[in-house]
């Protein structure tokens, strides 16, 4: 197999982090189109077919930039309906949400077999195993950071490992998010908080540390951490949460775009977790 890469873009907006959602007042505010065209320039000039996962909501009112999206042959799945973590829901209000997500994507934008993400990466075995009865036909919330206290906890041990990070069981696939040890620490090497926050020639080595060992890469970033469009935050936010949200979005389009030139270099064909898994399908059928 060749070794692949799948980029991805998680489509909310700033007021749908965590550290924000419980002083929000005004969502009249917003950099989700400015961050996801600018992911949409990246993508486009390197030539990269790329996974957008979809906030629910936020679809009708995005419809001319989603089927923007589609029209350009890349894939868009879901990411939850309202941007709640699925481990503070009930099972049932997860399944309901899960569903009414499926539906909206089907009914507006015609998409078929789509696959999910949790926010947070937010999940368990429990709520997997409803994604897999609803259909989506792949999930990519498993990231192995315990020190993380808003990630779930995925055990994939009745699933087969096909490839590195990438576990089947059935028609249905689990897509790891990756990490590299370090310090005695998985640190995650996947996603543009990572990539903002840590200094450079730390995620770089990392990175290239884990590409040389691994066949398989998945990545994702948000579109707020593609443009230094300021908002106005809640004025009760912690300073915490203001660093978090502030620090090193000036450089995420820069060291995204660095990021691509290593995976070039390390001869990684990009496709979609739709292709992806199509692909995987067709293999285990032989």
């Amino acid at each position: 197999m060749k070794k692949k890469a799948v980029i991805s873009i998680d489509v909310e907006d700033w007021y749908h982090l965590e550290y924000f959602k419980d002083n929000i007042k005004d969502k009249s505010q917003s950099i989700l189109e400015e961050g996801t065209n600018e992911f949409i320039n990246i993508i486009t000039k390197e030539n990269i077919k790329a996974t957008f996962f979809i906030v629910g909501e936020l679809i009708s009112s995005n419809l001319e930039l989603l089927k923007k999206i589609v029209n350009q042959d890349h894939e868009v799945s879901g990411h939850s309906f309202n941007h709640v973590r699925p481990l503070t829901q009930s099972v049932e209000d997860f399944k309901y949400d899960s569903t009414k997500l499926l539906d909206e994507l089907k009914e507006k934008l015609n998409v078929i077999d789509p696959g999910y993400r949790a926010p947070c990466f937010s999940l368990d075995d429990e709520r997997l195993k409803i994604l897999k009865e609803l259909n989506y036909s792949y999930d990519s919330s498993k990231i192995s950071a315990g020190f993380h206290p808003l990630y779930g906890s995925i055990n994939l041990e009745h699933y087969e490992k096909i490839y590195d990070n990438v576990y089947s069981d059935e028609s249905f696939t689990e897509f790891e998010l990756p990490t590299q040890r370090f310090l005695n620490k998985n640190i995650p090497i996947s996603g543009g908080g990572y990539l903002r926050i840590l200094p450079w020639f730390l995620f770089k080595y990392l990175l290239k540390k884990y590409l040389k060992e691994n066949d398989t890469y998945f990545f994702f970033i948000h579109p707020f951490e593609l443009t230094n469009k300021d908002v106005s935050l809640p004025i009760d936010s912690s300073i915490t949460s203001r660093l978090r949200f502030r620090i090193g979005r000036s450089k995420g389009a820069s060291r995204f775009r660095k990021l691509i030139k290593i995976l070039k270099k390390e001869e990684f064909e990009f496709v979609t977790f739709s292709d992806f898994n199509k692909e995987i399908n067709n293999l285990k059928q032989k």
